[in-house]
């Protein structure tokens, strides 16, 4: 492992302000780091927790991600460099995240997001085939959307099932979004719109 990260291998609850100097880590009080042994937590130099915060086993946080207070993250996902889960955002079990993002809202499980993309929403599971309880809460989950990289999508939109927001396209607020969202376009409640007409009033974001 890369000195310049930081392993957690057994579970740890701080209900202190907690720096790991080395690491330029700094964690708040009452969070919770639930690695194991076999499962551990990997953070990148300079990330920063909030207050009750909530890391699942075998979750990766690299380089200078920010989570902030009552965020949570399940397990086995994976936030990039420069990404920021904002107050109580929650990103679920298998979620891949890339660099540079702002995170808010609920990323559901196994949901793919790219770089640069901020994400306002929530992630909803069709469930078209529920099958039992168990299945429903312990089984394969439907299929997750997937955020190419640079797209927006707006406070409170809902996305559904197995769909993809395009490169640099944006989702306006409140929308419930079934379908794909091509790239380079504003899907709002009068269609799709390509963002170019917009000259720059609405737009995607940038590379960083």
């Amino acid at each position: 492992m890369s000195t310049m990260r930081h392993e957690f291998r057994e579970k740890s609850y701080l209900t202190q302000p907690t720096e790991i100097s080395s690491h330029e880590i700094s964690i708040g009080a009452f969070s919770v780091i639930e690695a194991t042994a076999a499962e551990p937590c990997i953070f990148g130099r300079g990330v920063t927790l909030g207050h009750h915060v909530t890391v699942a086993a075998s979750v990766t946080l690299e380089d200078n991600v920010e989570v902030r207070s009552y965020g949570s993250i399940g397990f086995g996902s994976k936030l990039g460099s420069s990404t920021k889960l904002l107050y109580g955002g929650s990103v679920y079990h298998g979620v891949e995240i890339g660099r540079n993002c702002i995170i808010g809202g609920s990323v559901d499980t196994g949901t793919v997001v790219g770089d640069d993309v901020t994400f306002l929403g929530k992630i909803v599971h069709n469930y078209r085939t529920p099958g039992t309880f168990d299945q429903l809460t312990d089984g394969v989950p439907s299929p997750s959307p997937r955020i190419r990289d640079r797209a927006v999508v707006g406070e409170g939109a809902m996305l559904f099932g197995d769909i993809e927001i395009g490169e640099g396209a944006y989702v306006a607020a409140g929308m419930i979004v079934k379908c794909n969202v091509p790239p380079g376009v504003l899907y709002c409640e009068q269609g799709f719109i390509e963002l170019s007409k917009f000259h720059g009033f609405v737009a995607a974001r940038e590379k960083r």
